[in-house]
C-alpha cells in the first residue's frame, strides 16, 4: 500500500488504461508481499531467506504469463496457494479481490510488473535491500540547486553509510578551498533503500562566478574529482543567459546521446542552467535506478544547477524518492511543503515549476480554493508586478494544457481539466511560455488562450506552449492526431533538447536532435520593453 499510496481509492477506472495497469500491479504486488510475509512468519525466516522467497513467489507468478498460462491459471494461483494463506474471516475477501485484479489484468492484456526481476520486485516490497553506493564512505551522485538567491547554491550528494561531518568545501582558485559549509542528513528506507542524502547551502557567492568546490568528510573520504560551478547571475532585466530543457528521460541507451551532448554544452559553459520537465530516471519505484540516473547525470548536474519539476514516472511511495533527492527552493518560495512545486528568479526569468501529479493526474489541489492554486496565484501576481525586474514569467512541469498527440487521454481528458483550473489564472498574469512533457514528442503552439491563437510571437498577449518530452526513454516517442490544430505549429515524434537564450527582450528557442548538432525548431519570443 506504501507504493502507491498518493493513488485515490477508487484508482481502477475504465476510462483509462493505464491506471488499470497501474492499480493492478500494485495489487500483484501486495499478494506477493502477503504470501511471502506469512510463509516467512511459518518459517521463523531472516532477513535473507525472507527475500528469496519473495524471489521464489515472484517467479511463480511470471511463469504462468511467461509460459503462456491462461489467466484463469493465474487466478487459482492467487486463491489456491496466497488466499488460502489468511484466517478463514479474510479469505473470501481475498479471492473477490484476486478476481478483480486477473479481470482487469486480462482486459487490458498488460503484465503490470513486466519488466522488472524478481529481486527488483522484492526490493520494491521492501523485503530485499537495495544499496546507493558501491563504497560507504565515498561520495557520489553530486548535484547542484539553485534558490532563487543569486548568492546561495545549494550542493547535494549520496554516501551509503553515514558520515558525521557532511561538508562542501569551496573557493575561487581549483584546489584552494577558502570556505566550507555543512550539509543536513536524509534518508528514507522504502523500497529496501540504504543510503544517505546530503544537502549543503552555500551562502555569500558572487554573482556569475565561477568557483570550485569538493564534497564529503574531513574524517572520512572527499570526492575523488574536483567540481566546479558557475554562480546564478545577478537578478536584473538586462542578464542574458542559457538555460536547457527537456522532460521524460530515463537511465536506458536511448538517453545516451542526449546526455552525450548535453554533457559537452555542460563542461563547454554553453548553458547556465538545466531544466527536467518531469519523469526522471523511469525508476518507477526501483531505487538503484535512480542512484544510477544521478551518476549519469553528474558531468551536467554537479556544474550547472538542475532544476527538476515532479512527474508521474516519481509517484511511487507518495514521491519520496524525489522529495529526499531533490532540494528545491520550495521554502525560498512557500511553495509545496512536500516539496512538489516551487518558483525562484534566475537572471531576467521568474520560474514556476508546477506539478499536477496529486491523485494520479486529477491535481484536486489546483482547483480554485485548492493549495496550489492559491500559491500559484499570490507567486504570479507577485511576479507580474515585479517586470521592471525580471520581464519574463515562464512555467515548466509535466503533464500538458496543449497538446495534440494521439494519446488521447492526456490530450483531451486531462488536457481539458488542467486548462479548466488554471489556464484563466495564466493568462491573466501574462505568463510568457509553458512547457510541458509527458507526451513523448516535440509540439510548439502559437500564443494561445482557449483554443484561440495568435499569428505571431511579437508582443503576444497569450503565452506559448511547448512539449518538450524529449529526453529518451524505453517507452518510445509518441505519434500525433491526423488533424493538427489551428494553434499548432510543429509536431516532431523525435527525442532531442531545447537551448533557450534570454535577454531582456526575446525568448530565442532552438529544439536540436539528440546530436546537439542539427535544428528541428526555431522561434523567438519577442516583448518590447
Amino acid at each position: 500500500s506504501i507504493y502507491f499510496s498518493s493513488l485515490p481509492q477508487k484508482c481502477v477506472t475504465r476510462q483509462h488504461s493505464h491506471s488499470i495497469m497501474k492499480c493492478t500491479a500494485i495489487a500483484l504486488l501486495c499478494f506477493l508481499a502477503l504470501a511471502v510475509s506469512v510463509h516467512a512468519k511459518q518459517y521463523k525466516a531472516d532477513l535473507l531467506t525472507e527475500c528469496n522467497l519473495c524471489m521464489g513467489v515472484v517467479g511463480d507468478v511470471e511463469s504462468y504469463l511467461e509460459a503462456n498460462s491462461t489467466y484463469q491459471d493465474l487466478l487459482k494461483f492467487i486463491q489456491n496457494d496466497i488466499c488460502t494463506l489468511l484466517p478463514s474471516g479474510d479469505q473470501e475477501k481475498c479471492d473477490s479481490i484476486a478476481e478483480t485484479v486477473v479481470d482487469d489484468l486480462e482486459s487490458e492484456a498488460v503484465w503490470g510488473l513486466k519488466g522488472f526481476s524478481s529481486f527488483a520486485l522484492c526490493s520494491m516490497l521492501s523485503i530485499c535491500d537495495v544499496y546507493c553506493c558501491d563504497l560507504p564512505f565515498r561520495p557520489e551522485q553530486v548535484h547542484v540547486a539553485v534558490t532563487g538567491d543569486p548568492s546561495q547554491m545549494v550542493v547535494s550528494w549520496v554516501t551509503g553509510s553515514q558520515v558525521p561531518n557532511p561538508t562542501v568545501q569551496f573557493g575561487l582558485s581549483s584546489g584552494s578551498y577558502s570556505n566550507s559549509a555543512l550539509a543536513n542528513t536524509t534518508t528514507y528506507e522504502h523500497a529496501g533503500w540504504h543510503g544517505y542524502i546530503y544537502h549543503a547551502m552555500l551562502t555569500g557567492l558572487t554573482p556569475s562566478t565561477k568557483y570550485f568546490y569538493r564534497v564529503g568528510d574531513p574524517e572520512w573520504d572527499w570526492s575523488f574529482t574536483e567540481f566546479s560551478f558557475t554562480s546564478a547571475p545577478k537578478v536584473a532585466p538586462d542578464t542574458e543567459f542559457t538555460f536547457a530543457v527537456y522532460g521524460d528521460m530515463g537511465i536506458c541507451d536511448v538517453s545516451d546521446m542526449n546526455v552525450f551532448s548535453l554533457t559537452k554544452r555542460a563542461q563547454s559553459g554553453e548553458i547556465d542552467l538545466v531544466l527536467h520537465a518531469g519523469d526522471i530516471s523511469y525508476a518507477n519505484g526501483y531505487q538503484p535506478t535512480w542512484d544510477g540516473y544521478f551518476r549519469k547525470m553528474e558531468l551536467i548536474m554537479a556544474y550547472v544547477p538542475y532544476m527538476a519539476a515532479v512527474g508521474n514516472h516519481e509517484i511511487p511511495y507518495n514521491f519520496t524518492s524525489y522529495r529526499h533527492r531533490f532540494r528545491n527552493p520550495t521554502l525560498e518560495s512557500t511553495g509545496d511543503a512536500d516539496n512538489l512545486y516551487f518558483s525562484y528568479d534566475y537572471g531576467n526569468v521568474h520560474f514556476i515549476a508546477y506539478s499536477l501529479e496529486k491523485d494520479v493526474g486529477l491535481a484536486p489541489d489546483t482547483k480554485p480554493g485548492g493549495a496550489q492554486y492559491e500559491w500559484l496565484e499570490a507567486d504570479l501576481q507577485a511576479a507580474n508586478a515585479n517586470r521592471d525586474q525580471v520581464p519574463w514569467i515562464v512555467m515548466y512541469g509535466h503533464r500538458a494544457f496543449y497538446c495534440s498527440s494521439d494519446d488521447l487521454l492526456p490530450c483531451t481528458i486531462e488536457s481539458t481539466l488542467y486548462r479548466h483550473n488554471l489556464e484563466k489564472l495564466i493568462h491573466q498574469y501574462n505568463v510568457d511560455l509553458v512547457m510541458q512533457a509527458h507526451l513523448h514528442n516535440y509540439e510548439r503552439t502559437l500564443p494561445v488562450y482557449k483554443h484561440v491563437p495568435e499569428l505571431n510571437y511579437k508582443n503576444p498577449r497569450a503565452p506559448v506552449y511547448t512539449v518538450i518530452g524529449t529526453g529518451g526513454n524505453r517507452e518510445g516517442t509518441t505519434g500525433f492526431t491526423s488533424r493538427k490544430p489551428e494553434w499548432s505549429v510543429t509536431r516532431l515524434a523525435s527525442w532531442g533538447h531545447t537551448l533557450v537564450h534570454s535577454n531582456s527582450t526575446a525568448l530565442d528557442w532552438t529544439f536540436y536532435d539528440v546530436t546537439g548538432e542539427t535544428v528541428l525548431d526555431h522561434f523567438t519570443l519577442i516583448k518590447s520593453r
